[in-house]
């Protein structure tokens, strides 16, 4: 795989989100929700204050969401048009049934002309996924999941959603796809870490578990409630899928380094690109039993069953990316392979260049 400066970049933290206008949005619109709930339920409110306050709410929730979370942020503007279906349904499902008729006649008209631009609207977009897609898989030799990236990029945005949607497509195309369609692998510089590891171990025995336990809870909660049970169900089955996801993408996401930096990943659940100026040392690690705490700026990117090998020292903070995209700003990277003396012999000799 080569990380180019574009990679390197989405491993940075955007510190523009605006996570203080997010919660101020979402306190507003609770306030705005509770308003209209106490307001349409008194008694001396005509019929004409009533369809006014109904319309305030369902355009100024989309008008606080974009002032408030898009305007200065990396969402795209779609989001704004998804807001104003779900004020839409928060008035209705508020407004007490027999004052819905206003909001009924508006429906009547809204619905059709939201499907006549919908469906257009949704075929563009794939088409323009697929082709992004195809794009930048001819230029860039990147995994499925990180090309994935560039091509939802346009229409996400740069945010949580995206993060959201690549991790859980990362479970089912590392579960699934990947049996019928095997990843490209780098030609070069790659360190595999799953030949010596006791992670395939690790997921059979849970696999095992939860499958015994999927089976179990289903036929004794299928007695008291059929819903939970099936609900239950469902959830140990996307257990399992995340576990095999979790074998997979270790195997088919190796440690890569080249001449410019030092890419880690733990499968899809987490990754770190390190620029090889910004590396320090590299020295053996010392072993760590379950219950030892570990610092916050440590990443531990190895199975805890196994043993560490190596502790990469940073100049200065790198962020890692984990699970939904969550960012942490590491200091020390704890990290092991199948084949110890030639990752440590090329990184020591790119430390070396660097610090000559």
């Amino acid at each position: 795989m080569r990380y180019s400066d574009d990679l390197v970049k989405k491993h940075e933290h955007k510190g523009g989100v605006r996570n203080g206008g997010a919660i101020l949005f979402i306190v507003m619109t609770v306030l705005l929700a509770g308003g209209l709930f106490f307001f349409l339920r008194q008694m001396d409110v005509g019929a004409y204050t009533i369809n006014a306050s109904i319309v305030t709410v369902i355009v100024l929730i989309p008008l606080l969401f974009y002032f408030l979370c898009m305007k200065s942020g990396s969402r795209p503007k779609e989001f704004v048009y998804v807001v104003f279906v779900v004020s839409v349904g928060l008035v209705y499902w508020l407004t007490p049934v027999e004052q819905r008729g206003f909001l009924q006649s508006i429906l009547r008209w809204m619905v059709p002309v939201l499907e006549i631009i919908l469906v257009p609207y949704l075929i563009y977009r794939i088409y323009t996924i697929v082709k992004r897609y195809k794009a930048v898989d001819r230029k860039e030799q990147l995994q499925p999941i990180d090309i994935m990236r560039e091509a939802l990029l346009p229409v996400l945005g740069n945010g949580v959603v995206l993060e959201i949607v690549l991790s859980e497509m990362s479970v089912f195309y590392y579960s699934l796809v990947v049996w019928f369609k095997k990843p490209k692998m780098p030609e070069s510089g790659y360190y595999t870490y799953h030949k010596e590891s006791q992670v395939k171990m690790t997921v059979i025995v849970f696999v095992i578990l939860i499958a015994l336990e999927a089976i179990g809870l289903h036929f004794l909660l299928s007695r008291w409630n059929e819903v939970l049970a099936w609900i239950l169900l469902v959830l140990n089955v996307y257990g399992i899928l995340y576990m095999i996801a979790l074998h997979n993408s270790v195997r088919y996401l190796p440690i890569t380094l080249n001449e410019d930096h030092l890419a880690i990943r733990l499968g899809f659940q987490s990754s770190i690109v390190i620029p090889i100026s910004s590396i320090e040392s590299i020295g053996k690690a010392k072993g760590l039993n379950f219950g030892d705490k570990v610092s916050k700026d440590t990443y531990l990117a190895y199975m805890r069953v196994d043993d560490p090998q190596f502790e990469i020292r940073l100049k200065q903070q790198i962020p890692m990316r984990g699970s939904y995209g969550i960012m942490k700003n590491i200091m020390v990277v704890v990290v092991r392979v199948d084949i110890p003396h030639e990752f440590s012999a090329e990184l020591e000799r790119l430390i070396n260049r660097e610090q000559a």
